[in-house]
């Protein structure tokens, strides 16, 4: 998917019943995107290739096509997406009946996780390493880090180019900066699990 943004687990979550691998960024794209006659002159050169590698190697060639701004492409596996969404509207729910940390810590956890070009979207792997500091619940860091070991598994290849994205582990959430979109609630990812209702519950 060759498209600004579209490295979230929403949008994994929204198709992972039309394909079997995602590959997008989690990061606005530069003007170019993505460096097609490399990577079809690949195919064409190995058309055997396994779909894993080739979206592997897509990562590989569009990362080393930009030497200049902030760039992240991800190869995301989408059998792994009901269960980390499970684990997700798990973690959601246990944050809302968090009554050991304050609500301004999950927040502050998310200001200081990865954040893109658009502030709304942070990286998933790195929220859940800021859990791990600022949340005081066992049962919730508990589910960060299985959250953690999922995208160890689906995350196919990750990769990025600049400092400014240097946190980037292949998979964003939506995690509002400034207040909650109505619009969200559409998505099959709010519907099918309590994040948005733990968002809410944030005062956001």
């Amino acid at each position: 998917m060759d498209a600004c943004f579209m490295a979230m687990t929403e949008v994994a979550y929204q198709i992972k019943d039309y394909a079997d691998i995602l590959v997008t960024s989690e990061e606005a794209e530069p003007f170019d995107g993505w460096p097609y006659d490399t990577i079809l002159s690949q195919l064409v050169s190995n058309p055997l290739m396994s779909s894993e590698e080739l979206a592997a190697d897509i990562v590989d060639k569009y990362i080393f096509s930009y030497s200049y701004g902030n760039v992240t492409l991800s190869a995301i596996d989408l059998s792994y997406m009901d269960t980390l969404t499970s684990q997700l509207s798990n973690l959601a729910f246990a944050i809302m009946s968090d009554s050991l940390t304050p609500k301004g810590k999950y927040i502050l956890a998310s200001v200081s996780s990865q954040h893109y070009g658009d502030w709304d979207f942070i990286d998933l792997y790195d929220f859940c390493n800021q859990l791990l500091v600022y949340s005081n619940n066992i049962n919730v860091k508990n589910i960060a880090l299985s959250i953690q070991q999922t995208l160890n598994y689906a995350v196919i290849k990750s990769g990025y180019s600049g400092l400014g994205v240097s946190r980037s582990r292949g998979l964003s959430i939506y995690f509002p900066y400034y207040y909650y979109h109505n619009y969200y609630n559409h998505t099959n990812f709010a519907q099918d699990t309590f994040w948005d209702e733990m968002l809410l519950s944030l005062g956001l």
